[in-house]
């Protein structure tokens, strides 16, 4: 539960990107940070919202798969590549706990094998998600992989 920090200075008291402690993300899932700050990193813009004093938070792992001018949807496994993103959308009666978000970290589809790095409670992990390659339907939850595309002049 504690307070995270961030390089991207749009962020709301983003004093001092990477030492400032963001106070408003303690209590709160980070999976949408974690592979927000990941984008911003590496040159890709996250969306967010705008918040009434101009600052920013990055779009919630939910709101992704609608952000067709940040991402493209793969919907062939064997175009995934890492550094897409997977995104799992639980059936869940709290609204705010139904989707994640992660990075996609290793992929051998040769030998089924998918890692994935997110945020989680017990900190920043790499997880095995190789069950996602299986794609079977589910009522329990929807995949789906998103390629960041390079924003230019953001």
């Amino acid at each position: 539960g504690s307070a995270s920090m961030s390089p991207n200075p749009e962020l709301t008291g983003n004093k001092e990107p990477c030492h400032t402690k963001l106070s408003w993300l303690q209590f709160q899932y980070k999976c949408n940070q974690f592979v927000g700050d990941a984008l911003f990193m590496c040159g890709y813009k996250m969306p967010t919202y705008s918040m009434s004093d101009g600052s920013k938070h990055y779009m919630n792992a939910g709101s992704l798969i609608r952000q067709l001018d940040h991402f493209d949807v793969i919907d062939d496994i064997l175009l995934l590549s890492r550094g897409d993103l997977l995104v799992i959308d639980y059936e869940s009666e709290f609204e705010e706990d139904r989707t994640h978000v992660e990075i996609i970290t290793r992929l051998d589809l040769e030998h089924n094998i998918l890692k994935s790095t997110g945020a989680h409670r017990d900190g920043v992990l790499e997880k095995d998600n190789s069950w996602v390659l299986q794609q079977k339907p589910s009522k329990k939850y929807q995949i789906y992989f998103l390629r960041p595309k390079l924003l230019l002049n953001q």
